[in-house]
């Protein structure tokens, strides 16, 4: 939104004389003539404020102390001895305005937004009827603190006084009054090409960077009222500036810009060659209120400080550039108005030139150009330092309704390709997906970014990636994990700030809960999280499994054949050889069809080895065959078979087993057994456990070159 400007007051002024009785009293009466102030200004200079005052008797004087409290901070600078500098009172009696008649008189800041002008004094005329003049100027001001940069407002003020016969004892004095916002700007943002900008060699100027085809954005900036752009008047330490804020450039990217540029009406504007204007490095001649910014050096971020050239007093063609520090691809450019044209509306094109070399990039455009007037600051009271002028930091609105270039095709324009979605899956089920394509239908970059908003439900949405630059395929996610069957409403925002914003409605059907896959594990261990692997046993948990034809799809291959157990909760298969060959980023995608309904999609990760012990899974090899359990121990010395699922066969390392804690213990036999998916583990139970009645945890282990091995989890080997 554009920035306005206030109307500016006094909010209360009060003006109590104290003098010796006298037959007649003065009849005094306050006016002013406003000033245009700024909207973001927190140190803006108002209107003088005069009183004019007759009668009285002739030849006596009138002593007064004058109070002017303001409905904001007053920010002039704090001088010498705690008084506001530059701001002064004078008295005109007839002969022209002079200083107060005592010297004793004492200005000073009472209160933030109040000055008192203490022992004011002159001699009524003879005669009594010749007007007196008492003017207070230099008045500076916190007018973005009215109602906070925003809006248009009036502010009012009371004129009282004590020992007077006030003729307009309730005036409305008005000190600042504009019609509109201070600047406004457009930003035609190149970014840095990935294939390279190339900087002349040597010593270069502003015609060498133009023949050399350097790639360029320009930041134009322009007056919204004809005051805005002012050089250093009295009482300021600046003029105007304006920040230009750099950021997201790459190492190996070099900038430059001018070191003065003339404005739009000068005699040969400064320009890149951007909106549709001649490249020239400009030409500026003195003594015709041409518009010069000029660069400051030494200023920092906000636009504070530094030191910068003075107007030149003869013709210049302006030709010179400076490099821009960037830090961490971040940097900042500071411009000072050192002439300019107070009777009429001026812009200027500020182009940055971008040095890079191929390949700098991963797509082009990932720079970021602001700009805002500055000197920029937070400070509204009146203090001993802090930059006068100085302005809150505050946006600009585009300037491209002055130009009537809004529709221009040289600016960024955004373009999204689908006006709404509509998405269906079933509670607990598949994700959803839709795409939704974002380009560039304009010129220079354009950054976007991307909000969600739930009329219904929360978290179901999710868009990647978040923010761009220029073109994206944005991958639209509608997850029914957490919901129940209902119609979920939500809106996706697509904002690119003045190149427009889309706001494309979603609306996300979801069903009753099918046949879903909540997880899959090695059949043997049952272990979370743990990967499967090929031609061993896997467990499918989840709802709604049960059916007369089931079947699995892994990575790609169908079978029913494969499948050893099917309830409504757990499905067990074998998992086929060749599903590694349909491996997404190590997962392996499963689905399960029940009565010719497909369930959600799940993942698993699926590895080489994944070994697992069935339990029971052990058989002791005694003088009889039994299984290894509480009640049948085996014993030590004694040989065992350990059957298991997940090791790759033919084996990938050596195969031992760690027992009660004992670790890499040979082993008789590993390979596999007469079952498909099925391994065994011919092992020998050491003599060197020690006492035992009872259990020791038992694994079965795989070596890994240059790892520890793999071991399965623990199973309970009952021993006495």
């Amino acid at each position: 939104m554009p920035v306005r400007k206030y109307i500016f007051a006094l909010s209360a002024l009060t003006l109590i004389c104290l003098s010796p009785a006298f037959a007649q009293q003065p009849s005094c009466n306050a006016f002013s003539t406003p000033y245009t102030v700024s909207t973001e200004g927190l140190a803006e200079l108002v209107a003088p404020v005069t009183f004019s005052c007759v009668g009285g008797t002739s030849g006596t004087v009138v002593s007064s102390d004058i109070f002017i409290s303001l409905n904001t901070n007053i920010t002039n600078r704090i001088g010498p001895g705690g008084q506001p500098a530059n701001l002064n009172l004078t008295i005109d009696t007839g002969n022209g305005l002079g200083p107060v008649l005592d010297s004793a008189a004492v200005l000073e800041i009472s209160g933030p937004a109040t000055v008192s002008f203490n022992l004011v004094q002159y001699v009524v005329p003879t005669p009594n009827t010749t007007a007196v003049t008492i003017q207070i100027s230099g008045i500076r001001a916190a007018v973005a603190n009215i109602t906070g940069g925003t809006a248009t407002g009036v502010v009012t003020a009371q004129f009282l006084a004590t020992g007077y016969t006030v003729s307009n004892p309730a005036v409305n004095l008005i000190l600042g009054t504009t019609p509109g916002a201070s600047m406004v700007a457009s930003v035609l943002n190149s970014g840095f090409p990935c294939s390279g900008s190339v900087l002349p060699t040597g010593s270069f100027g502003f015609q060498d960077l133009l023949n050399a085809g350097t790639a360029f954005s320009t930041v134009r900036v322009t007056e919204a009222a004809v005051t805005a752009f002012l050089p250093r008047g009295t009482g300021a330490d600046t003029g105007n500036r304006i920040v230009v804020k750099l950021s997201g450039y790459p190492s190996g990217v070099s900038v430059y810009v001018p070191y003065s540029i003339a404005g739009a009406n000068g005699t040969t504007p400064t320009s890149g060659g951007a909106f549709e204007t001649a490249a020239n490095g400009g030409a500026y001649a003195p003594s015709s209120s041409q518009l010069l910014l000029n660069l400051v050096t030494g200023a920092d971020s906000n636009g504070a400080g530094g030191s910068v050239a003075v107007a030149p007093n003869s013709i210049q063609t302006l030709s010179a550039v400076a490099p821009i520090t960037l830090s961490g691809g971040v940097g900042y450019v500071v411009y000072e108005v050192v002439d300019s044209n107070p009777l009429a509306t001026d812009s200027a094109q500020i182009p940055i030139f971008v040095g890079s070399p191929a390949n700098a990039c991963g797509s082009s455009g990932l720079a970021s150009i602001t700009v805002v007037y500055g000197p920029v600051s937070t400070v509204t009271t009146a203090t001993v330092s802090d930059p006068i002028p100085r302005f809150v930091s505050e946006t600009p609105g585009p300037d491209c309704q002055l130009f009537g270039d809004c529709g221009d095709l040289s600016f960024p324009r955004l373009g999204v390709d689908t006006t709404s979605i509509t998405l269906t899956g079933n509670s607990q089920g598949n994700v959803q997906t839709a795409v939704i394509n974002v380009s560039n239908t304009g010129q220079g970059q354009l950054s976007f970014s991307v909000t969600i908003a739930y009329m219904s439900g929360t978290g179901w949405l999710a868009v990647s990636p978040t923010s761009g630059i220029n073109a994206a395929a944005l991958s639209v996610t509608a997850d029914p994990t957490t919901l129940s069957q209902g119609v979920y409403q939500a809106t996706i925002t697509i904002g690119a700030g003045t190149a427009g914003a889309v706001t494309v409605p979603v609306t996300f059907n979801v069903g009753p809960v099918g046949v879903t896959i909540k997880g899959i594990v090695n059949a043997a261990s049952f272990q979370a999280g743990a990967p499967i692997s090929p031609n061993s046993y896997a467990a499918i948990f989840g709802i709604n499994m049960a059916g007369t034809n089931v079947s699995v799809t892994v990575g790609g291959t169908t079978c029913t054949t494969c499948i050893t157990y099917a309830g409504a909760t757990q499905v067990n298969f074998l998992v086929p050889q060749q599903a590694a060959a349909n491996l997404i980023a190590g997962y392996l995608p499963v689905t399960l069809t029940v009565d010719g309904k497909v369930s959600n999609s799940y993942s698993v990760p699926l590895a080489t080895n994944s070994p697992g012990i069935f339990n029971p899974g052990i058989l002791n090899l005694g003088s009889s065959v039994t299984v290894n359990q509480p009640g049948q121990p085996t014993t030590q010395s004694q040989n065992i078979s350990i059957y298991m699922t997940g090791l790759a066969l033919p084996l990938t390392g050596s195969v031992t087993v760690s027992v009660g804690g004992l670790t890499g213990l040979s082993t008789l036999y590993a390979g596999a057994s007469s079952a498909a998916g099925e391994e065994q583990i011919n092992f020998t139970v050491p003599a060197g456990l020690g006492p035992v009645n009872g259990s020791v945890p038992l694994a079965v282990c795989v070596s890994q070159a240059g790892l520890q091995p793999l071991c399965s989890p623990t199973v309970s080997l009952y021993v006495h």
